[in-house]
């Protein structure tokens, strides 16, 4: 026999609003209620063939797109917060032709010129169950290529006056990265060692942190203010807001 046991308030048990001992009901909190982070914790992973990760990256630059666009269109009117991520929405069902054919040159640049059709032929070759330090690894390596291309797009479109500050003037896309040799070494260090590689993401995901709280200390503003946060959070928190 399985016993649970719940530290329940008098009130809660026997009050007339919840009445739980009567009722033979069990309260289970939502995770932001929870006062332990392991609490709750959920071991997700993602998997699938090349047309299921292509999607997963295509949606992720059309978020980073549409917030970017966001971000320029309201510029200091409103503070960005996650809940602006438009995770629900779609590429290929824009408002207007014009934002339609943006997505699509957006899109297509960032394809193109990150040659993405190699990582994603090699994610799912590999056939791997992806977790979050795995796909935030991927997805960090997408973002600090594409937001600087992202920016080009609008400037050559007219869409804003300069090319701006990109990624790569503040030192954070000289990632080398070279798909093949890395996922040809993957399965032989998991041979040597178990999880070799779930730890290897863990630590580069660690370390890639410290080098975003290095950047951002390096070009703290002290004149902060709503555009200021809204970059920060554009150049840095997106992946991680994203993922999570």
């Amino acid at each position: 026999m399985t016993e649970i046991y719940r530290f329940r308030s008098t009130e809660s048990l026997l009050g007339d609003k919840f009445n739980e001992l009567e009722q033979q009901v069990i309260y289970f909190a939502s995770p932001d209620q929870l006062n332990d982070p392991m609490e709750g914790f959920r071991d997700i992973f993602w998997h699938g063939d090349q047309i299921v990760w292509a999607s997963l990256f295509k949606h992720y630059v059309y978020c980073l797109h549409q917030s970017y666009f966001s971000m320029q269109v309201f510029e200091d009117s409103i503070t960005f917060e996650p809940a602006h991520i438009p995770i629900h929405g779609r590429w290929d069902d824009p408002p207007t032709p014009q934002m339609g054919e943006l997505n699509s040159a957006v899109w297509d640049t960032v394809y193109e010129e990150l040659r993405l059709c190699d990582l994603i032929d090699k994610i799912a070759t590999a056939s791997r169950q992806v977790r979050s330090a795995e796909l935030l690894f991927y997805i960090n390596l997408i973002h600090v290529k594409a937001l600087p291309r992202i920016q080009r797009v609008y400037f050559e479109r007219g869409l804003q006056a300069s090319p701006g500050q990109s990624t790569s003037q503040i030192g954070l896309d000289n990632f080398p990265w070279d798909e093949s040799r890395f996922f040809d070494l993957m399965p032989q260090a998991d041979a040597i060692h178990e999880n070799f590689t779930e730890i290897m993401f863990s630590i580069s995901q660690r370390m890639w942190t410290g080098q975003l709280l290095a950047h951002k200390y390096n070009l703290r503003n002290v004149n902060t203010g709503t555009l200021e946060n809204n970059r920060q959070l554009l150049l840095f928190d997106f992946p991680v807001i994203y993922v999570g």
